[in-house]
Formats: structure tokens, C-alpha cells, sequence
């Protein structure tokens, strides 16, 4: 018997992995979600390697505060 099995996944899902396999790897998705499964590898990119569309936005710096007269 399988278990059930989650709707696909959107594309530029952050996802933590959990455990790489050669062509299978459990994943966690990022954030308040509590899905973890599997994933084919196919799908599967570093962030760093993303296409900047796909990738996290970065957080702008926080300005530094200066001390004026």
C-alpha cells in the first residue's frame, strides 16, 4: 500500500533535503508547511544554481545607524 501522496509542488519551491538518493531524495518544503516527501532529482536545483527568477529574495540590508551632531 502507498502512502497518499501531496499535490505537486509549485515551481521555485524552496525545499530542504533531508536525505539525497541517486534518483530519489526526501524533501522538506520550506516554511510553515508540513510537507516532506519525496522527490525526483529531476526537479531538484541548488539555489545558487537557480535562474534568478526562481531564487530567494534577499532581504535588503538594514541601514546602519550613524550618530549625528
Amino acid at each position: 500500500m502507498r502512502g497518499p501522496v501531496a499535490p505537486p509542488l509549485a515551481r521555485g519551491v524552496l525545499l530542504r533535503l533531508l536525505e539525497p538518493g541517486s534518483r530519489w531524495s526526501r524533501v522538506e518544503v520550506e516554511g510553515p508547511s508540513d510537507v516532506e516527501g519525496w522527490v525526483h532529482n529531476h526537479f531538484i536545483i541548488a539555489a545558487k544554481e537557480a535562474p534568478r527568477s526562481l531564487r530567494p529574495r534577499e532581504r535588503p540590508a538594514t541601514p546602519k545607524r550613524v550618530k549625528t551632531k
